[in-house]
């Protein structure tokens, strides 16, 4: 009797743990499960995070139009502010400030700081700081994008009646640190002026922005990185949203083309990653395909 009661305790002592089998079975259904559900994780914080970028440039959108009630036109997509004191020599840049405000004191540059030009005696904008500085507005002592003043000959300086800002970006200047902090960045170039990045985490360029002033056609954009709106073939001559304008993400790879804001009829048009072209001195982006969606680089051979 009691031999049998120690073998039954030794039989059930070694039944305690698993076997390596099947320690190993239980291993190799967790890789498995683990391969069919993390992809669709993935998938899906990408999706929601390409349709929190949508919304915001959608969000962007109406703010242009937004501004386009108040002032007549769409936010030019390039522009040379030039230094209070100094002569306003480039005349398409005094064009557009006369039509936006036909009173513009051009003595006093409209009451902007001297400051903000460090010195030189323009500043010139590129189509991303555009974006920022008219939908934002001037930059207020305190750092933040405060729109632009009511007085029709000095829009530019801070206090009174405000016409703006038309979008509320996410971030200001940290007068501490001399940064400007969250979604706003100085880099391209580091001029004063910011721009604005996507929602994408680690985002490291600017959506891009460009006027087709009103249908007269898209310029390139006079950044370093010279680019081009997107057009629909090699011809630079049938470009999308020919009568407004384009937003451009940089996407997740931060190239150029997570969500081009098309009009309706090319609504489905969507990008997924840069479309990159061979011709890197002028840095054209052409789009040729319609109705897609890619995920893999697209080449032009413009």
């Amino acid at each position: 009797m009691l031999a049998r009661q120690q073998r039954s305790r030794t039989h059930n002592s070694l039944r305690v743990g698993f076997t390596l089998i099947e320690l190993l079975m239980v291993m190799a259904i967790i890789a498995v499960l683990a391969a069919l559900i993390l992809p669709a994780l993935g998938s899906a914080r990408r999706a929601a995070t390409r349709a929190a970028v949508q919304s915001d440039m959608e969000s962007i959108g109406a703010s242009i139009t937004q501004f386009k009630v108040a002032f007549g036109m769409e936010p030019p997509s390039s522009i040379q502010l030039f230094a209070p004191g100094t002569a306003w020599t480039h005349a398409p840049s005094r064009a557009l400030i006369k039509r936006m405000w036909p009173q513009f004191n051009f003595t006093t540059s409209g009451g902007l700081n001297a400051a903000a030009f460090n010195g030189a005696p323009s500043l010139t904008l590129n189509g991303a700081e555009c974006l920022t500085f008219f939908l934002g507005g001037i930059r207020g002592a305190s750092g933040a994008l405060v729109g632009f003043s009511k007085n029709p000959r000095e829009p530019f300086t801070e206090g009174g009646s405000r016409q703006g800002p038309f979008f509320e970006f996410q971030g200001g200047y940290d007068n501490t640190s001399s940064k400007w902090t969250g979604r706003l960045v100085d880099n391209f170039p580091a001029n004063g002026v910011p721009e604005y990045l996507d929602s994408i985490p680690s985002q490291t360029r600017p959506l891009l922005y460009f006027s087709s002033y009103g249908g007269t056609g898209y310029r390139p954009d006079n950044s370093a990185a010279g680019m081009l709106a997107y057009f629909k073939d090699g011809s630079l001559k049938n470009p999308y949203k020919s009568d407004s304008f384009q937003l451009i993400s940089p996407g997740f790879d931060f190239g150029l083309g997570l969500l081009v804001d098309l009009p309706a009829e090319d609504s489905t048009v969507r990008i997924a990653s840069p479309i990159v072209s061979p011709a890197a001195t002028t840095n054209l982006v052409v789009l040729s395909a319609t109705n897609v969606e890619v995920d893999a680089p697209v080449t032009s051979d413009v």
